[in-house]
């Protein structure tokens, strides 16, 4: 949700219907795209909202390893 007065209007809402849910706004503007243009690293607000201990998928972080070459 946005950071701006709307946005935070929902905060009691989504802790009512998910309680582990955990308000975490962008650093800078009302929301991520605000965010990027700001400079922002998206990656590293996300992770860093994230449970302590918790693994997150290679893939989903944009590293893929090399394929394994082609033998003839």
């Amino acid at each position: 949700m946005d950071y701006d007065a709307g946005g935070n209007n929902q905060v009691a809402w989504w802790r009512a219907q998910v309680p582990r849910t955990k308000h975490w706004p962008v650093p800078d503007g009302k929301d991520p795209g605000d965010a990027f243009k700001a400079g922002i690293d998206l990656r590293a607000w996300v992770t860093a909202g994230c449970p302590s201990g918790w693994l997150i998928s290679p893939s989903l972080l944009g590293v893929h390893p090399e394929p394994a070459p082609v033998k003839n």
